[in-house]
């Protein structure tokens, strides 16, 4: 397994679904919801096995204090 860390390539929400169900985390399953919550993150990481999204992160920052 060769995984590819990106904070370029952006999450797929549907693989994010997917992702937040296989994980049990079962009240971040609303669309609209996890679209609105990558959107406004300051910072989004994904980890990709080929096309399967495999990890994700995301934080809230200044981008001043710690880069």
């Amino acid at each position: 397994m060769q995984i590819e860390k990106s904070t370029i390539r952006p999450p797929n929400i549907d693989q994010l679904l997917y992702l937040f169900r296989q994980t049990g985390w079962l009240d971040k399953t609303d669309k609209a919801r996890i679209n609105s919550m990558v959107e406004n993150s300051t910072i989004v990481a994904t980890a990709w096995d080929n096309h399967s999204m495999v990890g994700f992160a995301r934080c809230m920052t200044d981008l001043v204090t710690y880069k």
